[in-house]
């Protein structure tokens, strides 16, 4: 009997969310279902662990879920069409009187000193 020593891991989205795709995924070898966290809500995880679990065990075989937990991303919200001008040293705010934000109570957990870093680390930006 030959030992598969290797795993398949396959990122499971909006493209391969569907119970159909993630069958055919696991016919054709997928071993590790991986959900990014970052994105998508908490319904939306649940749905589709439940859609990987069921075709798992339809399928007779074993997948390992993987949850990539990097942790929820502030995203900007809708900028104004003129944009926002940002320049070093400059201050800036954010929220309904600033650059909008996708989770308003950023300020309850942001203390002076701390790091925003905003396009991935491109921008960072030190609350004051």
């Amino acid at each position: 009997m030959k030992i598969k020593r290797t795993k398949i891991v396959c990122t499971i989205g909006p493209a391969s969310e569907k119970s159909a795709t993630i069958e055919a995924m696991i016919k054709a070898g997928m071993n590790v279902a991986r959900l990014n966290m970052s994105h998508g809500t908490h319904a939306w995880h649940e749905k589709t662990i439940k859609t990987i679990l069921t075709a798992s065990k339809k399928s007779g075989e074993p997948v390992t879920l993987l949850a990539d937990i990097q942790g929820p991303k502030i995203r900007l919200g809708e900028l104004l069409e003129k944009g926002v001008m940002l320049k070093t040293g400059s201050t800036i705010s954010f929220g309904q009187s600033g650059l909008p934000v996708t989770y308003e109570a950023i300020y309850k957990h942001d203390k002076p000193g701390h790091r925003i870093m905003i396009d991935d680390g491109i921008l960072e930006v030190k609350v004051t």
